[in-house]
């Protein structure tokens, strides 16, 4: 009995003391991950969040949803030519009376990958945005340091849609879907603060006559367009769109 109490004892109470460890240094507020400083505005497909992903890399994912004050001096309108294809969205400085909010994402880029972004958006101007003239959107609040920036279409790439570059609903889609990731009301302001639809319309949706089958948001974005758009002589610029063989038509009676 007394061998088996001496047992115990021996499994208890430890027979040399705990290594002593020094204590490391607080942590606390010590920044470790690098910061970045350069951050970019999307408006336009680069809301999108797999958009972004393609162009700039998964880097790019995080973002927040943002909007650019009237003070700002733009507005964003359909005024970006693609070679001869089609037209694009832009950006056009504004009087301050016609100047504009334009809401979207802001997202962080490295010093190198602008420089990147830089040569691959020749046809644009890369321009600072005073961060006074941002609000955030979400409970993510807007970075404390770098500069923001938002690329705006050189004079000599700038043109409203004609016929032969109109714009095309595909490329609406994959902007309207980026928006709409965010809230059904963040995709109806960037409708209602879009400038210069056009009646050039192209719905170029693969199978265009049965969407769901391969644009599941569809409903919602044509509800959105045709509730937002404007109206001219009573009606929704959203009846300006064509199916292509429509839109055919119409460039064959223009010639």
């Amino acid at each position: 009995m007394l061998r088996l109490a001496y047992l115990l004892v021996l499994l208890i109470v430890p027979t040399t003391s705990s290594p002593a460890f020094a204590k490391h240094p607080s942590h606390w507020r010590q920044k470790n991950i690098p910061v970045p400083h350069n951050f970019v505005v999307g408006y336009g497909s680069l809301v999108n969040p797999a958009s972004r992903a393609r162009t700039l890399g998964e880097e790019s994912a995080t973002a927040i949803p943002i909007r650019i004050s009237a003070e700002f001096g733009y507005r964003r309108v359909w005024n970006y030519r693609v070679t001869n294809m089609s037209t694009a969205l832009g950006l056009e400085k504004a009087k301050p009376q016609d100047a504009d909010t334009i809401n979207g994402v802001l997202y962080a880029i490295s010093d190198n990958d602008i420089d990147a972004l830089d040569k691959r958006e020749r046809s644009y101007d890369r321009i600072k945005i005073p961060w006074e003239c941002i609000e955030s959107l979400s409970w993510l609040r807007l970075p404390d340091v770098g500069d923001v920036w938002i690329y705006v279409p050189k004079a000599d790439s700038v043109q409203l849609p004609t016929l032969n570059e109109p714009i095309i609903q595909t490329y609406i889609d994959l902007t309207m879907e980026g928006f709409l990731s965010y809230s059904e009301a963040f995709a109806a302001e960037f409708v209602e603060t879009t400038y210069y639809w056009p009646q050039f319309w192209i719905n170029d949706r693969l199978m265009a006559r049965r969407p769901w089958e391969y644009t599941p948001e569809f409903s919602y974005i044509d509800r959105l367009l045709k509730k937002y758009l404007p109206q001219v002589e009573g009606e929704s610029l959203f009846e300006e769109r064509r199916y292509p063989a429509e839109y055919s038509m119409m460039l064959n009676w223009a010639r």
